[in-house]
């Protein structure tokens, strides 16, 4: 395998490198859309037998695997392509940022994919639909707070990529825990 690299190498020196950089990106995003079809249909019959919950993940999951799977090859393919270090490490840095969103994405699909089959329990039209109103008022309001925290963790988390946001990361974590209860039960009484 290493001979046929080297082969390959000795036969497009004479194209620039930003040419090589953009045919290897390329090839990278066409093998990760054919390795996610391959993926995609395996799981789909692995999963036709399985509960609804698995069925219907791997259905809605479908654009943010392959999202995930395509940044993984372009991952691969900046690694062995002929940038800078500068621009290697720009363009994996936006890649970990998009890895991350990615794996929001599917977080949030899940979580939707979940509610709504433990909201089908619950019927609203009948007649004493007392509980029924109740169960799907409080899993919408749980909904929103998940929502919340899945997006702010993936924002905090995007945030950590960069070095400047990690320093004030780090002197918020050393802070005592008793400290940081208080101060958020002090800025939860004045609202």
């Amino acid at each position: 395998m290493k001979d046929f690299f080297v082969e390959l190498e000795e036969r497009i020196t004479w194209l620039p490198e930003w040419a090589i950089s953009l045919v290897l990106i390329v090839c990278a995003i066409a093998i990760g859309l054919v390795a996610h079809r391959i993926f995609y249909n395996v799981l789909t019959r692995v999963v036709a037998e399985w509960d609804l919950f698995w069925r219907s993940l791997v259905t809605r999951t479908k654009r943010p695997a392959r999202f995930a799977i395509v940044l993984a090859a372009l991952a691969f393919a900046v690694s062995v392509s002929p940038l800078t270090d500068l621009q290697a490490s720009i363009v994996r840095h936006l890649l970990v940022i998009c890895f991350i969103a990615a794996l929001a994405w599917m977080t949030k699909t899940a979580k939707h994919i979940w509610m709504t089959v433990y909201l089908r329990r619950f019927k609203l039209d009948a007649e004493d639909n007392l509980l029924a109103r109740k169960h799907v008022t409080q899993s919408r309001i749980m909904e929103r707070i998940v929502d919340l925290l899945i997006i702010t963790i993936a924002l905090a988390a995007m945030l950590m990529t960069f070095d400047e946001v990690r320093q004030y990361g780090g002197s918020v974590c050393s802070l005592p825990p008793a400290l940081l209860a208080s101060s958020s039960v002090w800025r939860c009484s004045r609202f």
